[in-house]
C-alpha cells in the first residue's frame, strides 16, 4: 500500500473496545488494541496515502448475538427472549444492527480519503462519544 500510495484498512472492532463489558474482559482487551493499532496506523500511514479506520458495531443480529443469548440462557436461566430484551434494553432502537448495516459504513470508509483514525460506531446511538 505504502509503494501504492494508496490504500485502505478497515478493522472491525466492536463498541467492546470502546468500554469495558461484564464476562468479555479477553474479548473487550482484544477490541482495545485493534482501536489502538488502527490509530496508530492511520498516524503512521497518513503521509503515504493510506487510512484507517476501526467500524466499531454494537449489538449485531448475527450468529454470535445468538451464541451470546444462548449462553446467557444457560447461565441464568432466563429465556432467550428475555436475555435478548435485556442485552437490547440499552439500545435507542432497542434492536440490533444488520449485517449490511455495518457493511455500509465499511464501504463509505473505503470510498473517503477524509475519515482517517476514526472509530465509527454502528450501535443505533447505545454509545456516544
Amino acid at each position: 500500500m505504502y509503494g501504492r500510495g494508496w490504500g485502505r484498512v478497515i478493522n472491525v472492532a466492536s463498541v467492546a473496545g470502546k468500554t469495558g463489558i461484564p464476562y468479555g474482559s479477553a474479548y473487550s482487551a482484544s477490541k482495545h488494541g485493534l482501536v489502538g493499532f488502527t490509530r496508530c496506523l492511520a498516524l503512521e500511514g497518513a503521509k503515504k496515502g493510506l487510512t484507517a479506520n476501526a467500524i466499531c458495531p454494537g449489538w449485531t443480529d448475527t450468529q454470535m448475538m445468538d451464541q451470546a443469548v444462548e449462553r446467557a440462557v444457560q447461565a441464568t436461566g432466563r429465556t432467550a427472549e428475555e436475555v435478548r430484551a435485556a442485552i437490547l434494553r440499552s439500545n435507542p432502537r432497542g434492536k440490533p444492527a444488520l449485517p449490511e448495516e455495518v457493511a455500509e459504513v465499511a464501504v463509505l470508509l473505503a470510498r473517503n480519503p477524509a475519515i482517517n483514525g476514526q472509530t465509527v460506531h454502528v450501535d443505533g446511538g447505545e454509545l456516544m462519544g
